[in-house]
C-alpha cells in the first residue's frame, strides 16, 4: 500500500495570533512573522558587530534632508537624496572627463567674447552673454541679409507705380491708416514734439512757412477753407476739439465752392475773394450754440444758410436778416 502524506496541523501564531499551517512541528510562528523576526535578529547582531568593531552605528535618519529611514535599510540617505548624489557624481565626473579633453565644462564661468563679463556656461558652444548674444545675432542676419541682396539680380524699383498702389490702397482703406497715423501719434508724441521745435527753431524757418502760408493763400480753395476754420473755431466755446469743420457741418469743401460758385453774381470771381465773404442768411446772432452737438450748430452753418456777398453790404447787413435765397 502506497505511503500517504499527512498534512501538518494548524496552530495559532504566538506573535499575532492568526492560524496557520505548520510546514513543521516546531514551528510556533506565521511565515510573515518569522520573516520579520529573522529581520530583527539580523539587524541586532549588525549592531553588535559594529559595536564590538568600534564603529558608529548607522544613523536613523538621512544625512541630507533628515528624513527618518527605515531600519532594515544599509544606506545613509533616501532614496531620493542617493539619486541626487548618484547625478551630482555622474556630472562630476563628466566634467572632469569633459576638461581632460579640453572641451568646455557646462555650468562653468567664463569671459564672454564681446563684453568680457563672466557668463555661466550652458552649451558647448556658447561664447557670449545674453545682450551680447542678441547683438550677435542681429550683426549675423545683417550680414547674411547683405550677402543675399548681393548675389540677387537687382529689383526694378517704379516710384510712380509704389506711389499709385499706395494712394489705391488709401482710397480702399481710408480709416485703416487714419487709426495708424493716430495711434503712432499716441505712442510717440514727445518724439514728434521735440522734432517739430527743432524744424520750427532752425534758421529762416520762420520765413519759410510765411513764403508757404502766402502760396497757399492764393488758392481760391485754400483760403475758403481758411475762413470756415477760423470761423468755426471762434463760433463753439470749446473749440473744434481737434476735428475738421469738414466734420462738424456733413459736406465738404468742395460742396461749399460748388455752392458759392452757383450763387457769384456780376464781378464776383475767386481771385477778389477779399472783396466779398460768406454770409449767413440767417445770421449766426439768432442761433444759440455752444457746441457742434446742438442741434442749431447744424441749422447755422448749414450749406443752403451761406452765400457769397460783397464785403460792403456785408458791413451793412450786419446782424440783420435782409432776404432769403
Amino acid at each position: 500500500m502506497a505511503h500517504e502524506s499527512i498534512p501538518a496541523p494548524c496552530a495559532s501564531c504566538q506573535q499575532c495570533g492568526t492560524s496557520f499551517q505548520r510546514s513543521r512541528p516546531t514551528q510556533k510562528r506565521c511565515s510573515d512573522c518569522q520573516y520579520q523576526a529573522r529581520l530583527e535578529a539580523n539587524r541586532l547582531r549588525r549592531r553588535q558587530k559594529a559595536e564590538a568593531d568600534g564603529k558608529a552605528a548607522r544613523p536613523s535618519h538621512c544625512l541630507e534632508c533628515s528624513v527618518a529611514l527605515s531600519e532594515d535599510t544599509k544606506h545613509h540617505r533616501c532614496p531620493a537624496c542617493r539619486l541626487a548624489v548618484k547625478r551630482l557624481k555622474n556630472t562630476a565626473r563628466e566634467a572632469r572627463i569633459r576638461r581632460d579633453r579640453g572641451d568646455a565644462v557646462l555650468g562653468e564661468q567664463f569671459p564672454c567674447t564681446g563684453c568680457g563679463q563672466p557668463t555661466e556656461r550652458t552649451s558647448g558652444s556658447r561664447k557670449f552673454c545674453e545682450p551680447c548674444r542678441e547683438q550677435s545675432k542681429r550683426e549675423a542676419h545683417r550680414v547674411a541679409n547683405r550677402k543675399y541682396e548681393a548675389g540677387r539680380p537687382p529689383r526694378k524699383r517704379d516710384r510712380e507705380e509704389a506711389k499709385a498702389r499706395y494712394r489705391r490702397y488709401a482710397e480702399r482703406h481710408p480709416h485703416k491708416l487714419l487709426a495708424q497715423s493716430r495711434r503712432y501719434n499716441e505712442a510717440n508724441r514727445e518724439e514728434i514734439n521735440r522734432k517739430s521745435r527743432e524744424r520750427a527753431s532752425r534758421p529762416g524757418q520762420r520765413e519759410l512757412r510765411r513764403e508757404w502760408d502766402r502760396q497757399r493763400r492764393q488758392k481760391p480753395k485754400n483760403r475758403v477753407d481758411g475762413r470756415m476754420k477760423a470761423s468755426i473755431q471762434m463760433a463753439l466755446r470749446g473749440g473744434k476739439a481737434g476735428r475738421s469743420w469738414e466734420a462738424l457741418v456733413g459736406y465738404t469743401l468742395d460742396d461749399l465752392v460748388r455752392h458759392l460758385e452757383r450763387q457769384f453774381v456780376k464781378g464776383m470771381n475767386w481771385e477778389n475773394i477779399g472783396r466779398w465773404e460768406i454770409d449767413h442768411v440767417r445770421p449766426r446772432s439768432m442761433f444759440s450754440y455752444e457746441t457742434a452737438e446742438d442741434p442749431t450748430f447744424k441749422e447755422c452753418w448749414d450749406i443752403l444758410n451761406l452765400r457769397p456777398l460783397w464785403a460792403h453790404l456785408n458791413r451793412e447787413k450786419s446782424a440783420k436778416r435782409i432776404f432769403l435765397l
